[in-house]
């Protein structure tokens, strides 16, 4: 009945004899076929904190575009406000994005930072969509809780930069839909753009689903009721909008070819001038010889 409406990660551990490949269709998380010594927590949490930057030397150059039009629907993936336990067993909200798709948990780094969380170095690589690989470095673990509190768990969670954009994609009146009266939804806020902190996978997907499911009227809109209180998921009809792109640009390899190319020429140029001022300095010898 349900179908993975996020294109994220998956992960095998592989082993001395045996590596096994995961059976999702669209992408997945493996570790590196090689073993490392796993620093200890204060180590890991250091490296963690110290923000170090990665130096380039690209050029990059963002061009804004309006696009009018670009869409008359979008899909709705089913978010949840949840809570997290910090280290002093303080409670924060976070909007988390459900997703049966995935075999791992993700955090971000920002809201692990923020809550203080304890990390341990890992080595994932991680490749999604097109093939496009990129490394974790870090996990924590904490306890999870509903809202409502019918659910609570001690989960793991890889971190990443970013868990994936803002989510829905754009904002919408909620008056376009019409729900039960007396359903306690899961992300109040379901309708508004909004950065996500946290990706529940599989394992978290299934504990927390309840038998009950909706349709809403003229809508292919559902609504499942879970631990977490009802989400909302589905196709959304829209009024065609002017959407922003911000296309960026990296002149790096260009500028670097550029520069060998002209470094060529002078070379080349040079080598010109020198053989002849030989020819011309060897005429002069013979006709004054």
């Amino acid at each position: 009945m349900w179908k993975s409406n996020n294109s994220l990660l998956h992960v095998n551990k592989a082993s001395a004899n045996n590596s096994r490949q995961s059976n999702a269709v669209n992408n997945n998380i493996s570790n590196k076929d090689r073993t490392e010594d796993v620093p200890n927590s204060r180590d890991a949490n250091s490296i963690f904190n110290s923000d170090a930057q990665v130096s380039t030397n690209h050029t990059v150059k963002a061009i804004d575009n309006i696009i009018s039009n670009v869409s008359t629907s979008q899909v709705l993936l089913s978010t949840a406000i949840v809570l997290i336990e910090d280290m002093n067993g303080t409670l924060h909200r976070c909007r988390a994005l459900l997703d049966n798709g995935s075999m791992s948990n993700f955090i971000t780094k920002r809201l692990c930072k923020k809550l203080n969380l304890n990390v341990t170095q890992v080595d994932y690589a991680i490749t999604g969509v097109g093939q496009t690989t990129s490394n974790v470095k870090f996990a924590t673990n904490f306890k999870l809780l509903s809202r409502n509190g019918l659910f609570n768990t001690r989960i793991s969670c890889l971190v990443l930069p970013e868990v994936t954009a803002k989510l829905p994609i754009c904002s919408f009146n909620k008056n376009m839909l019409e729900f039960p009266t007396g359903l306690e939804l899961a992300d109040p806020s379901y309708n508004e753009t909004g950065s996500i902190d946290l990706l529940l996978g599989s394992a978290i997907f299934w504990k927390i689903l309840h038998p009950e499911q909706n349709q809403v009227l003229n809508h292919d809109i559902f609504l499942q009721n879970t631990k977490f209180g009802w989400i909302v998921t589905g196709t959304l009809n829209l009024p065609q909008y002017n959407a922003k792109l911000i296309s960026c640009l990296s002149t790096s390899e260009v500028d670097s070819r550029l520069s060998k190319f002209w470094e060529l020429e002078e070379v080349g140029v040079t080598k010109d001038l020198v053989q002849m001022s030989r020819r011309v300095t060897e005429n002069n010898s013979s006709k004054n010889i």
